[in-house]
């Protein structure tokens, strides 16, 4: 008869012996993975191109029970704006539905640049203030301030792409210049009168536009997508009911985004 000493000396060495015999093979043994899937990748030169017109009318008059004030003003504002060069995008096919577009030579997903434009601006018309003394009466005509004529700019847009469709649109917080009496447009006795809303510093939304995947990553050297915004038309009443001014708002804008496919080149 075994004794209990032994046995206790016999049942771990039995389950040594168990455990290293199911041991599973070491990692240098196992099969090499197959290798993962290349992305497919299409490379392009873009070329930006966009225009737009925005319109500002003021008119109306009014008293505050003292002063008298009218006004008839209009600025007009016509801009265009492009990126010709050292622009590249690179999309990768991650999926039958899946395409990820970005700027070549940078990982984040977003496609930012800096573009050059043109703005001119013009404006004409008056307003007036009359009545006693304290209402200091004077009349002042619009169109010479210094903000008016044709101006260089920049600014940063951003190009996306998602659920097939491309989009176009400003990129980060714009902020509009400050009330100034040299904004074009701008004068002394109502507030309401200068740049349009809807000019170079907050155009109208463009509409995304449908780009296959199947153009993307085909055959033709080039091609460009086409955006628009919808024409914008609002009335807008002054903040000062007692004088009766209205600001009529109308603005359109539109964009071409040019392809050109870099041959040969995986991103």
């Amino acid at each position: 008869m075994r004794t209990l000493a032994a046995m206790s000396v016999l049942v771990p060495m039995a389950l040594l012996g168990a455990s290293a015999a199911a041991q599973p093979p070491q990692i240098d043994d196992l099969p090499p993975l197959p290798p993962a899937p290349r992305a497919e990748k299409a490379v392009f030169d873009v070329i930006v191109e966009g225009q737009g017109d925005a319109y500002r009318r003021v008119d109306g008059e009014g008293s505050n029970g003292l002063c008298q004030i009218s006004s008839g003003t209009t600025t007009t504002e016509v801009y265009e704006y492009g990126r010709g060069r050292g622009l590249r995008v690179v999309f990768s096919r991650l999926s039958r539905r899946a395409v990820l577009m970005q700027r070549a030579g940078r990982r984040s997903p977003l496609v930012t640049f800096n573009v050059r434009g043109s703005v001119t601006s013009r404006a004409e018309g008056e307003a007036s203030r009359s009545g006693p003394v304290p209402c200091a009466a004077t009349t002042e005509k619009v169109g010479d301030e210094s903000g008016c004529g044709r101006k260089a700019r920049a600014i940063d847009y951003g190009l996306a792409y998602g659920r097939g469709k491309l989009s176009l649109a400003l990129a980060g917080d714009v902020t509009p210049p400050l009330p100034s009496p040299k904004l074009c447009g701008a004068n002394g006795v109502e507030s309401m009168s200068g740049p349009p809303v809807y000019g170079w510093f907050g155009p109208p939304e463009l509409k995304p536009e449908a780009l296959p995947a199947r153009r993307i990553f085909g055959s033709r050297r080039a091609f460009r997508v086409t955006l628009r915004a919808e024409d914008v038309r609002k009335q807008l009443d002054s903040p000062n009911p007692a004088f009766g001014l209205r600001a009529l708002e109308m603005a359109q804008h539109s964009a071409i985004v040019r392809f050109v496919r870099v041959q040969g080149d995986g991103g």
